[in-house]
């Protein structure tokens, strides 16, 4: 025995779903199950009649027991699944259980059999049958119609090129045609080729392989018609597909004639359905290139107002979805229950169950066949109503032309809205059929005013508060306690490529586009009325520090000059008394005369040796020795570096500009006799020194005893000097550099010293918040006074010196740099050199010598 099944749609899909159903009433899963229940039964009805003792329970439970397997589980028929939407094809299941394949062929009889005989006085054609193309198929043929554009980059240019080429000059420097005449024109080809195309303007064509040939228009508008012909033959295809897949090729000769059936029907169009798509996409281009000439006007055509958008959002979202989703989800739920009749099944063999849960299996599949005979008198009635209203909209141009092609989508969209409204109430019309229709039309219209009033509720607050909100949308935006008022801010501000982050310490960082990463700490402190920087104190105080180290240089320079003086004092002393004593005999020939004599000896050998060499006078001679044994180099005679010839170092003695040169001119010869006449009196002079030292501690001295030991006193206290004056000379220097980029500025250090201010007025001299607050942001002028004064006190403190880089204050400055350049006269023996001590072995060996 072969039942029928009859679907609107999915019939692929119920046939593997009745395969499925076929095999799983076979499995031993399904016997189990069943034992399971039957054994439920069993039980139940045995309680029963024990409490009732009435042996009609018993007699229901062998009924039960008996008919349910054997007339809705044991018999068994084949089904054949039809498909309406695809004609010609079937599907063939086995072994279907009567429980699955009766009410399913007898229900989906009856709904195909409402549907065709309704579909038969409400429609025509096929065209037009809810059953065979669904929903308003014409007027979805007309919509996917009006989406055709032109595919192609290179005809997309070419028609770019030629509108604004040459059809632009034919309208407003030639007036061959308006716009208007254009824009009402049924068949756009067939308008422009009554037009004369320009032969003076031209564009370039591309022939493809990276060609191009230069053409007037009149030459490439044939070209360009061609073209055009040949897109509309592919959209044709894409089209088809676009309805019916993997089946547009077998249905595409259908698709054609009910386009061209559709537009006829809707415009009163003969054209064939190849012209039909040219058509659309002529005028979609078009529409296009003239909406690139001028955007703004475009964009104002699209300018709804926030309320009829929002409502006219809800009906369409429903509508659509509706219509869309509404047949497919009456398709799957009648599938669905047919698949569950394994659990009816089980359910029936229970005999307290058995008639409530046949009923409610039956009436399931009642209730879904009513469905498809109310979206065929949905469907009949709203292709009439669009057929009416299409033919008005179309008017006296006789088709779909430009001016006419807005209201004409907008009315298909508007119908196809209300019909997935109207099918959305089917459910509830299939549902109240025997209970009347005015609970029905009570019930639809409470829930469809409850969807208009919410969609509406917010756009009719807006109107009412005049808050109105367009274009906005805001993505993953998190708002906390935020308050706002009377803000008016009417500034540009554009931020791009730029990340900002607030660090924890109150500075931001700032992440560019480029890659880069800046800094900026103005946050961190506080910003008043008054700025305090560092640089001008750290400017006074380097020039407090080099003003007195120009005068510790100026009081050593003197003390210098003063003590070689002495030296060549000490020097004429010798020739003038102490030598011609010695000579006469004075004292004793000891070795201690001997070395102070080899000593003196040696040091004036070295300055004959100087004045043979340079010319100069023996108390210049004199001078420069005593000075380079002080610790000065010899250098360059400029007078400005630690040399003999400044810094006091000269003892008095006057140089030329001449003997200053002729020292700087020296050659090699002349620099290394020079060299060792200084090497001979430094020997001679430490040879002294070394003597006189060992005389320290002796009460009575000779007359040499005491010139040794006077020489070895200023010998000291000219290296000591020397010593002093160059490392004062070198701290003035560096100073003089330091003041010199601190005043121009070139490349300073500027610190901001507010934050330690506020610091100091908060911890170190402990004044209360509001004290501290008005001071840091003081603005009248005895809180300015008072501000300043604490600045005053606040750089004397070390907390500021620190701060601002320096050792200490000014005065511990200048008393570390006194201390430094202190004179001091030896007090004990110094510790002697190994230079120091070959001399004295030296002239040891000399005096041992001179006794032998």
């Amino acid at each position: 025995m072969i039942l029928e099944y009859y679907t609107y749609t999915s019939g692929e899909v119920v046939n593997k779903a009745f395969n499925a159903l076929a095999t799983f009433f076979r499995t031993n899963t399904f016997g189990d199950y069943l034992q399971m229940c039957m054994m439920l039964g069993l039980i139940t009805s045995l309680f029963i009649f024990m409490l009732s003792r009435n042996p009609k329970d018993l007699i229901k439970w062998m009924v039960v027991f008996f008919a349910v397997p054997l007339f809705l589980i044991n018999m068994k028929a084949d089904m054949l699944i039809i498909d309406k939407t695809q004609p010609g094809k079937a599907y063939k299941v086995d072994n279907v259980p009567y429980l699955v394949a009766v009410p399913t062929y007898f229900f989906s009889s009856i709904m195909v059999g409402m549907a065709e005989g309704v579909e038969g006085i409400f429609t025509t054609s096929d065209d037009e049958r809810y059953g065979r193309t669904g929903m308003l198929f014409g007027s979805e043929l007309y919509q996917l119609s009006r989406q055709s554009r032109i595919n192609e980059l290179a005809l997309q240019k070419l028609w770019r090129d030629y509108f604004h080429n040459c059809m632009i000059g034919d309208v407003r420097i030639n007036g061959k045609y308006t716009w208007d005449e254009l824009f009402t024109a049924p068949d756009i080809f067939a308008f422009l080729d009554g037009v004369r195309q320009s032969p003076l303007r031209a564009l370039y064509l591309d022939e493809g392989g990276g060609r191009s040939t230069y053409k007037r228009c009149e030459e490439a508008y044939p070209i360009i018609k061609q073209r055009f012909d040949d897109a509309a033959n592919k959209n044709m295809s894409l089209l088809a597909h676009q309805l019916l897949g993997k089946d547009a090729d077998r249905y595409k000769p259908q698709v054609v004639q009910s386009l061209t059936r559709s537009y006829d029907k809707f415009f009163r169009m003969s054209t064939s359905a190849s012209s039909t798509i040219k058509q659309n996409m002529l005028m979609n281009e078009l529409r296009y290139n003239l909406d690139s000439l001028d955007p703004t006007q475009a964009a104002l055509n699209y300018a709804y107002t926030t309320n009829k958008l929002q409502t006219t959002s809800m009906w369409a979202s429903l509508g659509l979805m509706a219509r869309e989703y509404l047949p497919m989800l009456h398709t799957m739920m009648f599938m669905l229950f047919a698949c569950l009749g394994f659990f009816v099944a089980g359910a029936a063999v229970i005999p307290g169950l058995t008639m409530m849960v046949l009923k409610n299996y039956f009436g399931t599949f009642a209730f879904l066949a009513t469905w498809p005979a109310l979206f065929a008198i949905i469907n009949g009635f709203q292709l009439w109503g669009l057929e009416s209203l299409s033919t008005d909209v179309s008017g006296k141009f006789g088709g779909l032309v430009l001016s006419n092609a807005n209201a004409a989508d907008e009315l298909h969209s508007r119908f196809a809205w209300i019909t997935g409204i109207l099918m959305i109430g089917v459910p509830m019309i299939a549902k109240g059929i025997l209970k009347g229709g005015q609970e029905v039309m009570s019930s639809m219209n409470y829930q469809l005013s409850s969807m208009i009033n919410s969609t509406n509720a917010r756009a009719s607050a807006a109107a009412s508060t005049g808050n109105l909100d367009f274009g906005s949308m805001q993505i993953d935006n998190h708002s906390m306690n935020n308050t706002h008022a009377n803000k008016f801010d009417t500034n540009t501000l554009a931020n791009q490529g730029h990340s900002y982050t607030q660090n924890p310490d109150g500075s931001v960082t700032t992440q560019h586009g480029d890659g880069r990463t800046t800094y900026d700490s103005s946050q961190i402190t506080s910003r008043g009325n008054i700025s305090a920087n560092t640089q001008s104190m750290l400017q006074e105080s380097v020039a407090n520090a080099r003003s007195q180290t120009q005068q510790n240089l100026a009081q050593t320079s003197t003390q210098l000059a003063q003590t070689l003086q002495g030296g060549a004092a000490l020097s004429d002393r010798w020739h003038d008394s102490v030598g011609k004593n010695l000579a006469y005999g004075e004292g004793s020939t000891s070795g201690f005369n001997t070395q102070v004599s080899q000593g003196m000896n040696d040091m004036q050998t070295a300055v004959d040796s100087v004045i043979q060499q340079t010319g100069w006078t023996i108390d210049q001679s004199k001078a420069y020795l005593q000075s380079v044994y002080g610790g000065f180099e010899g250098g360059l005679g400029t007078g400005k570096g630690a040399s003999p010839f400044n810094l006091g170092a000269s003892g008095g003695v006057k140089w030329s500009d001449d003997e200053r040169t002729a020292y700087s001119n020296m050659n090699a010869e002349q620099k290394q006799q020079l060299e060792q006449a200084t090497q001979q009196y430094t020997e001679g002079a430490n040879a002294v020194t070394s003597a006189g030292t060992q005389v320290d501690n002796k009460d009575t001295r000779t007359s040499v005893e005491q010139f040794a030991h006077d020489f070895a006193i200023n010998a000291s206290n000219t290296k000591s000097l020397g010593v002093s004056a160059m490392q004062s000379q070198s701290d003035l220097n560096a100073l003089s550099n330091t003041q010199t980029r601190l005043n121009s500025g070139s490349a300073s250090f500027t610190a901001n010293a507010i934050q330690g201010f506020q610091n100091y007025l908060e911890k170190d001299i402990g004044l209360n918040q509001p004290d501290v607050q008005r001071l840091m942001t003081a603005y009248q002028p005895e809180d300015i006074a008072e501000a300043k004064e604490q600045w005053q006190d606040y750089t004397r403190t070390e907390e500021f010196t620190t701060m601002a880089g320096l050792d200490g204050d000014t005065a511990k400055i200048v008393a570390t740099m006194e201390k430094a350049h202190e004179t001091t006269t030896p007090t004990q023996q110094p510790e002697l050199t190994p230079e120091q001590n070959n001399t004295m072995e030296k002239g040891w060996a000399s005096t041992v010598d001179t006794v032998a």
